[in-house]
C-alpha cells in the first residue's frame, strides 16, 4: 500500500458522485422507491423495539392466578401510576423519575380476605428528591385476575 494516496472516505464519496453526475447516472426511480420502502420498514421496526409502554399496558401484562414479584414490570407500572396518581402528587406537581431497586419484604401466602400479599420496598427517584417508599401487591378478586396495590406516599 506504500504509494497509494491517504484519501479519506468523505472526499472518494464526492469523486465517486461527482463521476456519476457527469455521466448522468442518477438514482432512478426504482432507486427511490425502495429507498421509500426500506426507509419506513427500518423505523417502524426501530419504534416497535423501542416503545415505552403506557401504566395500563405494563399493569396488564401478569398472569392471572400468579401474584406478580415485586419487581415485576405489572408491579412497575401500577406503582408509578399510583404515585403520580395521588391526590398529594397532584397537589405539588410530583412526578417519577425513576424506580431504582425493588425488593420483596415480605410474603403473606393468604391472609385474612383469602388472598396472597407481597410487601415490598422501593428505591423511587422522584422530581423531588429520592425516597424509600413500601408497597403490596395483592388481589382485588376470587378469581385473580385484578391486582391492587398500596403504596405510602413520598410526596
Amino acid at each position: 500500500m506504500s504509494g497509494t494516496p491517504n484519501i479519506s472516505l468523505i472526499a472518494r464519496l464526492k469523486a465517486r458522485y461527482d463521476a456519476r453526475r457527469a455521466t448522468g447516472k442518477t438514482l432512478s426511480a426504482k432507486h427511490f422507491a425502495l429507498i421509500g420502502f426500506i426507509v419506513p420498514a427500518v423505523w417502524s421496526g426501530y419504534h416497535a423495539m423501542h416503545h415505552q409502554s403506557t401504566n395500563e399496558e405494563l399493569a396488564s401484562s401478569f398472569v392471572p392466578g400468579v401474584l406478580p414479584s415485586c419487581d415485576s414490570d405489572a408491579a412497575r407500572g401500577l406503582l408509578i401510576g399510583a404515585l403520580e396518581d395521588a391526590p398529594s402528587a397532584k397537589k405539588t406537581g410530583g412526578k417519577v423519575a425513576k424506580l431504582g431497586d425493588i425488593k420483596e419484604t415480605g410474603f403473606v401466602p393468604v391472609n385474612s380476605k383469602g388472598s396472597e400479599l407481597r410487601l415490598c420496598t422501593a428505591d423511587v427517584f422522584l422530581n423531588v428528591g429520592r425516597h424509600d417508599v413500601s408497597f403490596t401487591l395483592q388481589w382485588t378478586s376470587a378469581t385473580k385476575d385484578e391486582l391492587w396495590i398500596e403504596a405510602d406516599s413520598p410526596f
